[in-house]
């Protein structure tokens, strides 16, 4: 069994409720200073999911999409 995280550990792809809210711009904001990218065809909602894009480790570039869609990744710079 893996170790739990305590609160004070900070998640890295996805913001708890005192990094970001509901505004799409603010969660934006939020992804484009974290370097991650955005899907163009999904929406911002609570559970975004990451998308490994390029690169491995430590240069491991990510993607954010909500899933809600049938059609391919479109994927911008936040």
């Amino acid at each position: 069994m893996g170790a739990r995280r305590g609160r004070a550990t900070r998640a890295t792809l996805t913001p708890g409720p005192d990094q970001s809210h509901g505004g799409a711009e603010h969660f934006r904001s939020w992804a484009r200073r974290r370097g991650y990218w955005f899907c163009r065809v999904s929406d911002v909602r609570e559970i975004m999911r990451p998308v490994p894009l390029l690169g491995e480790g430590e240069d491991q570039v990510w993607g954010l999409c909500d899933a809600n869609h049938r059609e391919s990744h479109e994927f911008l710079p936040a």
